[in-house]
């Protein structure tokens, strides 16, 4: 996420054109099992705008070179009814949201990917905020996934269970209880809505990791008990 930190500040034709470089490189990310499948951002929306208001020509697809240009294919986007720009920015239009696709490896493989963002990200937005989280979105997905590798390995699917948890368990803890405590900040806000948010979203990622740690490896064993 990058916070520009001014209204329209998304407007700005050399902040998206710095936005649209770093997804580019990235998507050329590629270091032992770590890739980037796809990125991306706000400037994905707009230059799927400028090509379809260019008879959908391919050269098109660029992003506009001035400030009034891009203000009126937004405005132009907003007015048609999708939802989807708030996918990537917020209703001041000054945050810039840039997703990453990478592929299920363990997590703790993540850590030099997010550093390696998050560095790149503050070289070229000094004057921004920049924050860079990884989210596993499905730790089941996660989990099964490490589970199958370390079963063609070991033959076994106790040994393959106990390594799972031992590897892909701890990562699915670290994240999950950095997710618990971002949301237990919105305890502290004064609106009820946002305290009983924060409250009800932590206990949940919490009972969710006891789930996963408790109940998958339970499953995992039930099925493979004769392999």
């Amino acid at each position: 996420m990058v916070d520009t930190k001014k209204e329209n500040g998304i407007y700005d034709p050399g902040f998206l054109k710095k936005l649209d470089n770093i997804g580019n490189e990235l998507e050329t990310f590629h270091e032992g099992d770590m890739f980037v499948g796809k990125a991306w951002s706000i400037t994905t929306i707009i230059k799927e705008i400028n090509r379809a208001l260019n008879n959908n020509q391919m050269e098109n697809y660029v992003l506009p070179k001035t400030r009034e240009m891009v203000a009126q294919e937004l405005f132009l986007f907003e007015n048609s009814g999708s939802d989807d720009l708030l996918d990537f920015t917020d209703s001041q239009l000054s945050k810039a949201r840039v997703v990453i696709k990478v592929p299920a490896i363990d997590a703790i493989q993540y850590s030099e990917f997010i550093s390696h963002v998050s560095e790149q990200f503050h070289h070229e937005f000094p004057e921004c905020d920049v924050s860079v989280t990884g989210i596993i979105v499905d730790d089941t997905i996660h989990f099964m996934h490490s589970f199958r590798r370390n079963l063609k390995t070991m033959k076994d699917s106790r040994k393959a269970t106990i390594a799972t948890v031992m590897v892909a368990g701890r990562a699915m803890v670290i994240t999950s209880l950095v997710l618990s405590a971002g949301f237990f900040t919105y305890m502290f806000s004064s609106m009820n809505s946002l305290y009983y948010f924060g409250l009800l979203s932590g206990i949940t990622m919490l009972i969710a990791l006891v789930s996963e740690l408790l109940l998958t490896p339970a499953l995992i064993m039930l099925v493979y008990r004769k392999k």
